[in-house]
């Protein structure tokens, strides 16, 4: 499912379009819910075709495109691998970002210059990846004028790649090291990684012995490759903890005393805060491998520790360098990137004790002979889900991990696979974080469940895998690390095929039957004053500004619109940097795009410019609009809230420095942003800061239609997660929907809302059991259609019949089914009382 196929710039929501692909005669093929399967080609009728940068800077069409045996996608991308090779290839579909008036925003990526030293080599081929015409403020381009500067440095080894004009072209994935690439671990002193080999060599002219004539770097060569992934987060996407990741590397040390944490990734991108990842739109490409021949593998009772791997590539190659195994073992970098981490994998190792990261703990199923040849691989956002078997219990079993370039998990951690399932069979990952099986035979259903819990919890516990506070020497990891004693124990839910594949198909959040999800992750409580009590809650979708100019938020970032207006050679904007702190800047850029920039040349000039106007310490709108746009809700029993109307904005911080343990509250007069200021504002106190990390967290819910004589009562209790002061954030509705079938077909043809109410809204309420709350509605006064509806879709046969399901709705937007749900219909039968 991606999110990028939008109307407009403002239309970017949690649901998109879903879409489904296919390899017929080693061609991918693409439908989707409203259009039927067609090659994936960059014009209608021209055949598929594929562009390779790997020998000229301009680029090589292939045409046809090679002939592809795997296929993956995630959100945007969709990456393939050729058959017979271990050579990959990746396109997109739609452009993934839109500025005014519905523009498309070009993407693009870093990889090795392939060109780079050669006499012949012209820098104006890499330029032109970079058209004026591209540039704009969207934070996706708003560098180019810096990147075009970059090529043209002669002693730069990367290129850039624009994408958008070789949309649905296959771009070939070229993964060799730069010359200052580390090195993978070596198989003769790390036990249990892969064997490595050569993959380029480099010849450097010079005068030896000063300068080594031939730089060799070395990666993997896959013996055969088992399955492909690839794991997308939009940027305008942001994160909630269904995700995991319990490390991130934007909460890294920072750059020396100069910027702290996250403040070194807010200096270059703007005021924001989400997770490495998210907060920009990363890709990783992830390949399942087999290192060892057959008859290696079968000699030994297990697989050895080194026979599979999984590799993985962020989409920027230049960065993560080249294929790296999904281990903290293959931590070593080159050049700058050495110098000034930004990949998670660095941290385990350089910052391990900022981290408290505990190598010795990190557990890991291939290395442990838990993988084999019959193993599969499924990916989505930043998660793996790997397939495997217990060598002790035979045990079939799913092993998981958040691991990527920004982020990572602490350890592996399994789940057994669900009932009436094996090995074998076919599994995948959606994005909403749903994991599902399918049993085998044309009959056979689905089996489903979530990637965590309803809870968040993690076996083993985060806690318990950190490295002890007072630890000085990083652990070493061996061999013999003892796999996590407990797996996921949440249930699976099972439906069948044809319920399943309809749900999945039309829906971005498993169970939750709505046309369009569109959350956020922040809120500000405000209390209106009398003379604003007109408002109406209605119309919740109305853009707000302010009337005044009480917004801001603090926070140093660089004022691209003033170095891009130097770049392009207005020489007034340099009076606002001054000519030798300029000069300063174009060092670092050279040193930078040759790979010699040091943190100290890099904290030196920062310092500098945060004396000068290419700093922008107070920010008055945000990074899409030339204001702050608002929403306000009604949320009982919250009461008013703020949001941000953009979803692209709600990855902002708080304004007036406000935090979620306090902050001084202000008062705010808003407008209706399409009538300007006319008319009389709203006036509001803002009171407090608000944080949503957490969809709906309920672990088990019972759904019973209760019949007694005449009356009918309607009753949903729950066993939620957060405790009863937490759950006005949290559980906001209660939602009860079903699938419709034609009459005629049986045909699955849509879904209905049974059931939409604000929980505390509920006339009856009570603690039915320890831990649990009930909550009941009087429908006598429904239709008796209306109740025969509720009572076929309320039982177990009506819940497999018309996949009928029971979900919530927090304060902002997020929605979440419960880990599991029984459904019943009750006859109830009082005493007659007394005449």
């Amino acid at each position: 499912m991606s999110v990028a196929r939008v109307a407009s710039e403002t239309a970017y929501a949690d649901s998109g379009t879903r879409f489904f692909f296919r390899i017929r005669e080693g061609q991918v093929e693409v439908s989707t819910l409203e259009s039927d399967w067609q090659v994936v080609e960059h014009r209608p009728g021209q055949g598929a075709t594929a562009i390779s940068y790997k020998r000229l800077r301009l680029g090589e069409k292939l045409a046809p495109a090679p002939w592809f045996d795997m296929i993956a996608a995630d959100s945007g991308r969709v990456f393939a691998k050729e058959r017979g090779r271990a050579r990959f290839f990746f396109t997109m579909l739609d452009p993934m970002f839109r500025r005014a008036g519905n523009r498309p925003v070009p993407s693009a990526y870093f990889k090795l210059d392939p060109e780079q030293g050669l006499e012949a080599a012209n820098n104006a081929d890499r330029v032109r990846q970079l058209p004026v015409q591209d540039d704009s403020d969207h934070p996706a381009a708003v560098r180019f004028p810096l990147f075009r500067k970059a090529m043209g440095i002669d002693q730069n080894d990367s290129m850039v790649v624009v994408i958008d004009p070789n949309m649905r072209i296959w771009h070939h994935v070229d993964a060799r090291p730069p010359k200052d690439a580390g090195e993978p671990p070596d198989p003769a002193q790390v036990s249990g990684v892969p064997p490595i080999q050569e993959i380029v060599t480099f010849r450097q002219d010079g005068l030896p012995p000063l300068v080594p004539a031939r730089i060799v770097r070395h990666g993997y060569r896959p013996l055969r490759v088992l399955d492909i992934g690839v794991g997308h987060e939009h940027w305008h996407e942001q994160r909630c903890r269904i995700y995991g990741g319990e490390m991130d590397s934007l909460d890294g040390p920072g750059l020396h005393f100069i910027l702290k944490g996250r403040d070194v990734y807010r200096m270059f991108n703007g005021p924001v805060e989400d997770q490495g990842g998210f907060i920009d739109g990363t890709v990783n490409y992830y390949v399942l491998a087999q290192f060892l021949s057959d008859d290696e593998i079968e000699a030994s009772t297990t697989a050895p520790a080194n026979a599979f791997a999984i590799l993985w590539l962020d989409e920027q190659a230049v960065l993560s360098e080249r294929w790296r195994l999904v281990s903290p073992d293959d931590s070593e970098f080159g050049g700058f990137r050495d110098i000034i981490p930004s990949a998670m994998v660095q941290y385990m190792d350089k910052d391990f004790r900022h981290f408290r990261f505990d190598r010795s703990k990190f557990w890991d199923p291939m290395r442990a002979g838990h993988v084999g040849r019959q193993s599969r691989m499924a990916v989505s956002r930043q998660v793996i889900v790997l397939s495997g078997r217990d060598p002790v219990s035979n045990e079939a079993q799913l092993f998981t991990i958040n691991f990527s370039f920004g982020t990572s998990d602490r350890t592996w951690r399994w789940r057994p696979f669900p009932p009436k399932t094996s090995l074998g069979c076919v599994f995948d990952l959606r994005e909403d974080m749903t994991i599902f099986v399918r049993e085998a035979g044309e009959s056979g259903g689905y089996w489903f469940q979530r990637y965590l819990p309803a809870s968040g919890s993690v076996k083993p516990e985060e806690h318990s895998l950190l490295l002890a506070a007072d630890a000085y020497e990083r652990p070493e990891r061996k061999l013999d690390i003892a796999k996590p004693e407990r797996g996921f124990n949440h249930p699976w839910q099972w439906l069948p095929a044809d319920v399943f594949e309809f749900v999945h198909g039309h829906f971005s959040h498993f169970g939750c039957y709505e046309e369009r999800v569109n959350w956020r992750w922040q809120y500000y409580c405000a209390d209106l004053y009398p003379d604003s009590d007109a408002l109406s809650a209605g119309d919740e979708g109305s853009p707000w500004i302010e009337q005044g100019s009480r917004l801001h938020i603090t926070k140093a970032s660089l004022n691209w619109a003033l170095i891009n207006a130097i770049l392009k050679g207005d020489v007034s904007a340099l009076s606002g940097a001054g000519a030798d702190v300029w000069a300063r800047v174009l060092d670092v850029v050279t040193h930078a795009a040759s790979g010699e920039l040091t943190g100290e040349q890099l904290a030196g000039v920062l310092t500098e410019l945060q004396q000068t106007e290419l700093v922008t310490q107070v920010h008055t709108h945000g990074l899409f609009h030339d204001r702050f746009i608002l929403k306000l809700q009604y949320r009982d029993p919250i009461g008013w809230i703020l949001v941000h109307w953009d979803k692209r904005d709600d990855d902002l911080l708080p304004f007036r420095d406000m935090s979620t343990e306090g902050g001084m509250p202000f008062e705010l007069a808003l407008v209706p942003a399409e009538g300007g200021s006319s008319g009389s504002p709203v006036r509001l106190q803002v009171t407090s800061y608000h944080r949503v990390l957490d969809p709906p967290a309920v672990e088990e819910a019972r759904v019973v239609v209760l019949q007694d004589k005449g009356s009918r009562f309607l009753r949903i209790e729950l066993r939620p997660v957060k405790p009863p002061e937490l759950l006005g954030e949290n559980v906001w509705r209660i939602k009860l929907g079903a699938l419709l079938r034609d009459p005629q077909s049986d045909a699955l043809v849509g879904a209905e809302r049974l059931f939409d109410e604000i929980r505390v809204k509920s006339p009856a309420q009570d603690v039915p059991r320890q831990n649990w709350l009930g909550y009941q509605w009087d429908i006598s006064d429904w239709g008796e259609s209306r109740v025969n509806r509720l009572k076929e879709c309320c039982s177990e046969a009506g819940r497999i019949r018309f996949g009928t399901s029971l979900w919530f709705e927090n304060v902002v937007g997020h929605v979440a089914r419960p880990d599991s749900v029984e459904y019943a219909t009750l006859q109830v039968s009082r005493p007659d009382r007394a005449g």
